[in-house]
Parts: structure tokens; C-alpha cells; sequence
């Protein structure tokens, strides 16, 4: 029991045992490990008491080598504490929402539904995403088809499971010839985990995209929300027929979608949705099957591979090798810290210098090749 008038430092009173637990041998070997997870009952007079109570955790060993790591806990109860200061009560633990996150901890303290925010890129900056579009073939290699910023925001709740994901995506650029669509799956979230998609761009006679009741796209295993169907639709083309690939030409100012997906509740926790998730792909020239991902992800079930292998392309399925030629080049880009795609027609390697090494090492060599200003890595009359 937690005793103000104590004159121990630490104010408390006499100390009770009432919860013990023996943990099973270990696995053994080097670095071997196991998880578990354990709830432990507080007796009913220290729970529907109107004292105030210090619970204290502590480990036993029984000497040797092994290690307990200890994370995550949860105590139920009206109080928070400082561990600077004895662990001695603060405050009231405040949760309007009554959903467990008190209130200075949660996003959304009125909402029993909503409690943290996660982001990628970040929550202040935007990724870039660049495609060529005339995969299997190499094309201009411009880089510059379809140009779009992105930032994705995952809300969930109290339990970390998701419960939306917002994605705002900044439509740049396109010298593209082919109406390009463009959108992404979320690689091992069954289509069914989502109950609605609202904020995109999609005709509903759209003779390329068929959108399923929940918004997500019909006759996918994962959910795969397509957020445009046509980038020309949402910016019309300019006087020479592209948007901001020609710096001569007058600058069109970018549009904004942004894509609500709603989860079906308590259905994905946030560790299966990670960045890696978000698998970006645009859909050329009217044409579902010529779906064009970034490098090594994996296609849809809507991509048409017999694509793979023709022309530039050098995709192997039992490899793993998807959408890069045989020097592993790509036709896609996600450049987490910003881009600046290259202008009309000039060539992706002869804007920055040392692309291709940077992609023929499979991105281990040269890895500022984009973001370097110094001497001989970029032509700048060649970046819009």
C-alpha cells in the first residue's frame, strides 16, 4: 500500500506477495529465445479498493547466463507514477475515451476507437514516387510518367490494431503519351480486412478497374486500392500535352487526393503493416495486365505476367526478380526523401550520373546518387 505518511522514501507500507510465476527451463543454444505472455490476477481487495496501491515487478535467478527481457506492461487502475521519484503517484490517470491511453498519450482522447498515429515516410515529409511506363521495354527512361508525392498515416487503436490509413498523394508530373491509373496493394492484407475506401479517383464505368462493394478492387487476394484511374482526368494535359516534363512550358499546379481505407475492426494488428506493406504500382496505358511495380514487388493478381521476360524485362518468378532488366534497372522509384524527376525525354542516367551504378550494385553503391548536388553527379538543365 502506498503510505504518505511513511517516512521511507520510497512511502510505503508493508509489502505483500501475491502473485508468483516460474518460468519453464529455457530453449537452449546461442541466442535462443522464448516469448511469452503472461496476465496476472490482482487480488479482488486491492482492486475494488479506494486505497492507493504500488505494484511492484520483480525477477529471481537462480544463477547462469540466461536473460529475461521484460516489455509492455499494463496496469489497470486510476493513478500514473514517476520511476524518477520511487515510482511515487503523480496524478489521476486521465482517459476521456475510456479506451486505456491516457489522455496526453492519446491522439484521439474522445475517441474510444482511435488512439495512435503512425506515419511513412514521416509526419512532415513526403516520398516520391516516379514510373516509366513503357515496361517491358525500356522507353525514354525519363522517369517521369507518372510523378507522384506521397505520405501514408496509419491510425489504430488502444489494442495497435489498424484502424484506417490515410494516404495523401500529390499529383506532380506526367509526359506520358498512355491514360496511366495508379495505386497500390497492401501486400498480406486480405481484401476482405477492408470496409471502405472513399477519397479516390475511379469512373464507375471504368473499362479497366472493377471496384468491389468495399472499394477496394475486385479479384484480389489482398486489398488493393487503386487511387486514380487516369492521372489526366484529375489534371488535364497541358498546352503540350504533358504535365510539368517540359520547363519551357507553364507550370501546373499540383492536386491533392486524398484516400481514406477503412478496416474492418480489430482484424490487423499494426506489426502486418508496416511500410513494406504499401506495394505501389501504376496500371499503363488502359490496360489492366501492364501493371508496373516498384523493383522486386511483388504483382497483383490482376498483372499479367506472360509480360515477364519480353523486351527489356528481366523478371523471374522463381527468383524473386521482378520489374528490372538484366542489369537490375528499374522502372519504378520510391525515393523516401523527395525527388526531382528528370525533364522530357533525357534519359533518367543523364540527369544523375551515377544512377546506373547505384542500380546495377542493386543499390548498394552510390546511394546519394539523387540527393548529391556536388560536382559530377547530376546535370542540372536535365532535372525539372
Amino acid at each position: 500500500p502506498y503510505n504518505p505518511s511513511s517516512l521511507l522514501p520510497s512511502k510505503e507500507g508493508a509489502t505483500t506477495t501475491f502473485y508468483t510465476y516460474n518460468y519453464l527451463p529455457p530453449l537452449t543454444g546461442t541466442g535462443s529465445t522464448t516469448i511469452q505472455n503472461l496476465s496476472v490476477p490482482i487480488p479482488v481487495e486491492i482492486a475494488n479498493s479506494t486505497g492507493v496501491y504500488k505494484i511492484m515487478v520483480s525477477f529471481i535467478g537462480e544463477g547462469g547466463g540466461g536473460k529475461i527481457v521484460s516489455d509492455n506492461y499494463i496496469f489497470p487502475g486510476t493513478y500514473s507514477s514517476d520511476p524518477a521519484n520511487s515510482c511515487l503517484p503523480t496524478g489521476p490517470f486521465l482517459d476521456a475515451d475510456g479506451d486505456g491511453v491516457q489522455n496526453d498519450q492519446d491522439m484521439y482522447p474522445a475517441d474510444a476507437s482511435r488512439a495512435y498515429n503512425s506515419y511513412y515516410p514521416s509526419a512532415v515529409s513526403y516520398g516520391t514516387l516516379a514510373f516509366e511506363d513503357n515496361w517491358p521495354a525500356k522507353g525514354d527512361y525519363d522517369f517521369n510518367d507518372v510523378v507522384v508525392d506521397y505520405r501514408m498515416k496509419t491510425v489504430t487503436n488502444s489494442s495497435n490494431n489498424v484502424v484506417e490509413v490515410i494516404g495523401e498523394f500529390i499529383l506532380k508530373a506526367s509526359g506520358a503519351i498512355f491514360n496511366n491509373g495508379f495505386g497500390f496493394q497492401l501486400d498480406g492484407i486480405g481484401s476482405d480486412k477492408i470496409s471502405g475506401v472513399t477519397g479516390n479517383s475511379v469512373s464507375p464505368s471504368s473499362p479497366v478497374f472493377n471496384i468491389a462493394p468495399n472499394g477496394v478492387e475486385s479479384g484480389q487476394t489482398y486489398a488493393t486500392c487503386i487511387v486514380f484511374d487516369n492521372f489526366f482526368n484529375i489534371i488535364p494535359r497541358g498546352a503540350d500535352k504533358l504535365v510539368n516534363t517540359i520547363k519551357a512550358s507553364p507550370y501546373i499546379s499540383p492536386v491533392t487526393l486524398t484516400v481514406n481505407i477503412a478496416f474492418v475492426a480489430n482484424t490487423v494488428p499494426i506489426a502486418d503493416l508496416s511500410s513494406l506493406a504499401f506495394n505501389f504500382f501504376i496500371v499503363a496505358d488502359d490496360t489492366r495486365g501492364k501493371e508496373i511495380h516498384l523493383p522486386n514487388r511483388v504483382p497483383t493478381n490482376l498483372a499479367n505476367t506472360s509480360l515477364f521476360g519480353l523486351k527489356d524485362d528481366d523478371s523471374s518468378v522463381p527468383l524473386g526478380k521482378y520489374y528490372k532488366t538484366l542489369n537490375n534497372l528499374p522502372w519504378g522509384l520510391n525515393i523516401i526523401q523527395g525527388f526531382q524527376y528528370p525533364v522530357e525525354l533525357d534519359p533518367i542516367n543523364e540527369a544523375y550520373l551515377y544512377f546506373i551504378e547505384w542500380a546495377e550494385s542493386n543499390g548498394t553503391a552510390k546511394t546519394d546518387w539523387f540527393s548529391n548536388t556536388g560536382a559530377g553527379y547530376r546535370n542540372q538543365l536535365k532535372v525539372y
